[in-house]
């Protein structure tokens, strides 16, 4: 990742899920910074921009941290709108905050435009396994029925952070290489010339 400039197009990517199951600090640790002990609860939207490297190809992301209470949920609706990619995190600790991901992808689809976005499954807190209150099975069966990727990781040990990284990443490319295709198709219509028009 780097903050410099690249010829593509941004992607949109949103982070979204119940309140307190660390999307804060998820982003802080996508954006490689040091994260507080303490970290606040976003109030509305939060924002970061960052170029990803993914495959050496330069990948202009824009990060969305949306907050999860529910006095903040006609706001956070707002933002959805033309998501490609959608980060839907869950605490594996809090059972409810699971049961909540139905409602947050009908949310997305509700709000987000003509094209659904790709999903992606967090668990976040996997440094407290010990006391989690789902399967993996339980969760990966979800994810396949779906159709997303799932992923667990620790945002307060940094773990499992580029292996989602880079799935963002091939998601960002497809992203990128559909649109490309769609407008060169576009391009490469035959339009017929003012001499076709004209009658014998």
């Amino acid at each position: 990742m780097h903050t410099g400039r690249s010829d593509e197009t941004h992607t949109k990517v949103v982070i979204c899920g119940s309140s307190s199951v660390g999307k804060t600090t998820l982003l802080q640790r996508i954006l490689k910074k040091d994260i507080s002990s303490t970290p606040s609860e976003t109030m509305g939207v939060g924002f970061a921009s960052i170029i990803y490297i993914h495959e050496n190809r330069e990948l202009p992301l824009n990060l969305w941290d949306t907050a999860g209470q529910e006095a903040f949920r006609s706001l956070v609706n707002i933002y959805f709108r033309n998501t490609e990619i959608a980060i839907l995190v869950f605490d594996i600790t809090v059972i409810q905050s699971f049961n909540d991901i139905n409602r947050w992808i009908q949310e997305m689809n509700a709000n987000c435009g003509d094209s659904q976005p790709d999903f992606i499954l967090v668990g976040n807190k996997s440094d407290l396994k010990d006391n989690r209150a789902l399967t993996i099975q339980q969760i990966t069966d979800f994810a396949k029925s779906n159709n997303m990727s799932y992923f667990e990781v620790s945002a307060v040990e940094n773990t499992g952070i580029e292996e989602l990284m880079k799935e963002i990443g091939s998601l960002a490319v497809h992203h990128k290489d559909a649109i490309r295709e769609m407008l060169d198709k576009t391009q490469n219509i035959d339009v017929p010339s003012e001499d076709k028009k004209k009658c014998c």
